[in-house]
């Protein structure tokens, strides 16, 4: 069963994933370069920690994407 905060974090976190992938980085890359730890942006991922709207600009900017195109790749179809 999963949580109120992986249901509320899941559409961004999969996006990221689907992107961090894409671009073929380290999520401690990603995480570094955002400002946060690599424990911290995990908790993000796995629903520990609730991503806020701050999270996701810091997060999108770190990437180089909009927030837009990261929850829009969360919602693409795996092939």
């Amino acid at each position: 069963m999963s949580s109120k905060i992986e249901e509320a974090n899941k559409p961004f976190a999969k996006g990221l994933e689907v992107i961090i992938a894409r671009k073929g980085l380290k999520q401690i890359y990603v995480a570094k370069t955002a400002g946060y730890t690599q424990q911290q942006l995990n908790r993000m991922l796995n629903g520990r920690k609730m991503i806020s709207a701050k999270d996701i600009v810091q997060i999108s900017k770190a990437l180089g994407e909009s927030p837009d195109a990261i929850f829009q790749a969360g919602r693409e179809k795996k092939a």
